[in-house]
């Protein structure tokens, strides 16, 4: 049986990032409980200010993120920015200070990498008509993040009030496993030759269209030479431009969300 390579890409990093999440999203709550309830001196000040760092690196994460992938690919560097979440639950087993925050900064890189490279990837491995549909569909399985992280803090955490040493050791070693597995998935995506770094293929479908779509009267009035400088312009910096400017786009939209996330931790911030 022939496997469609557009869904089997959503599948496979929208499960990603919905293990990722389900990971990441319940254990930023649970860290400021743990740190109050733990036997060291370690205060939920230090989740505070661990969370407003993850926040705050991520927007460097997202900024780095198109450079890295031209020199990693997108395979790479999606196992590589998954297993980058995992420095946040090491540091909170350690639950050393320097653990904690060197792991909240880790894992923050790894958040804005991973924004920027997954949905990139998922539109440039689509077919231009199915893009929306492909990131319904991705944003569609990543959403089942919320349940799964519940359930997991159900099934891993005591059902007392405080978080003990061992259920918390407990908890985030499950959570270093969910994002293992999370990067494993990273491996089996399919790179079509659409999403290869050499965009020559790609490149060449797009001139096609543009200069398709260009009514047959006026092109019969281009004179040779500008349809060719049209050629070699679009073929060599069109599609570049617009993928790096995809990425600022949501580098620019991260950031933003970021902010708003360290400002609604500084409010909760205890004097």
């Amino acid at each position: 049986m022939r496997i469609n390579v557009e869904i089997w890409n959503i599948f496979v990093v929208s499960m990603l990032l919905m293990l990722l999440y389900a990971a990441l999203n319940p254990a930023c709550s649970v860290i400021n409980t743990a740190l109050q309830d733990s036997d060291t001196q370690l205060t939920s000040k230090l989740g505070y200010i661990s969370m407003s760092l993850m926040s705050l690196v991520s927007i460097v994460g997202g900024i780095i993120a198109p450079p890295l992938r031209t020199v990693m690919g997108y395979r790479s560097i999606m196992v590589f920015s998954a297993l980058l979440h995992m420095a946040v639950y090491i540091g909170m087993i350690i639950l050393t200070e320097w653990a904690v925050l060197i792991g909240s900064i880790v894992t923050g890189l790894g958040e804005g990498i991973i924004w920027v490279v997954i949905p990139n990837f998922v539109t440039i491995t689509s077919e231009h008509r199915n893009i929306e549909r492909n990131l319904s569909y991705h944003m569609f399985i990543y959403n089942f993040n919320g349940i799964a992280g519940n359930i997991l803090n159900y099934l891993c955490l005591d059902e007392s009030t405080a978080i003990t040493d061992s259920s918390r050791i407990r908890y985030f070693t499950v959570c270093t496993v969910f994002t293992l597995l999370a990067s494993l998935l990273g491996g089996v995506a399919v790179c079509s030759p659409s999403s290869s770094d050499q965009f020559s293929s790609l490149n060449e479908d797009s001139d096609l269209r543009l200069i398709s779509d260009i009514e047959p009267d006026t092109t019969k009035l281009l004179p040779d030479s500008d349809t060719e400088k049209t050629i070699e312009y679009n073929s060599e910096e069109h599609f570049p431009q617009t993928l790096y400017q995809r990425s600022l786009a949501y580098i620019r939209n991260q950031a933003s969300g970021h902010l708003q996330s360290v400002a609604c931790t500084l409010g909760q911030f205890p004097l």
